[in-house]
């Protein structure tokens, strides 16, 4: 029934705009001007491009090899019209972020706002990977380096989680030492992560961490400099 009436409406908008666009081919001009519709007709435009359930996987840097975020043309057509569009055109998207696989962050990871397709605030859940190095682990496998895998998910609830994991470096000083750069590097980068959705103020305002802060995984150790 709702099915029904969406194509009833969808039907009349194009009737509408069909008209509009023959008044003005008549009157000399093409095309029409879609922002002066009434918005309950740019609605049912707009919803009739929903996506369904769709996971969008985006890598970051960005390399000339990697295949375009699909996007509705729809959504570019104005400023006005992005702004407008973009909240119904994304609800029910998935959308993840994940690092290129030789890509390790040192310090802040600004790379992660600038991975950000322009519709990330309007998705239903995110997902932010990242990697970034440890510091130099003295009491193990000859000044070993470590990377730590760290994410940030935000369910369609909007509470976020931040995660990580690392090998175990099996020492009390070198544990104490990684868990203390893996909960500075949450920190900022939580920080960065909820300024950039919290421009939204709609998401801003929904947005609650979960409980527990930052959960940290220990997996198996394997030294490099055993035989």
């Amino acid at each position: 029934m709702a099915n029904s009436k969406n194509e009833q409406a969808g039907n009349a908008v194009v009737d509408s705009t069909n008209s509009a666009d023959e008044a003005s081919i008549t009157g000399g001009q093409t095309g029409f001007d879609f922002p002066a519709l009434p918005p309950e007709l740019r609605n049912v435009l707009y919803e009739l491009q929903v996506r369904p359930p769709t996971t969008i996987i985006k890598l970051y840097p960005p390399r000339a090899i990697d295949s375009p975020t699909p996007a509705p043309a729809l959504a570019f057509t104005s400023h006005e019209i992005g702004r407008e569009s973009m909240p119904l055109l994304y609800q029910n998207v998935a959308l993840v972020l994940r690092p290129q696989p030789d890509f390790v962050v040192v310090t802040i990871p600004r790379s992660l706002l600038r991975a950000m397709p322009s519709f990330a605030r309007y998705v239903n859940t995110l997902e932010v990977e990242f990697v970034f190095r440890a510091p130099r682990l003295e009491e193990t496998g000859n000044a070993t380096i470590l990377n730590v895998q760290m994410k940030f998910e935000m369910d369609s609830k909007k509470v976020f989680k931040m995660t990580a994991t690392a090998d175990d470096p099996m020492t009390e000083d070198d544990r104490e030492k990684i868990l203390k750069s893996a909960e500075k590097m949450a920190a900022d980068v939580k920080a960065l992560l909820l300024g950039y959705l919290k421009e939204d103020a709609v998401l801003g305002k929904k947005l609650v961490e979960a409980e527990g802060g930052l959960v940290f995984t220990w997996t198996k150790w394997v030294n490099p400099s055993s035989p």
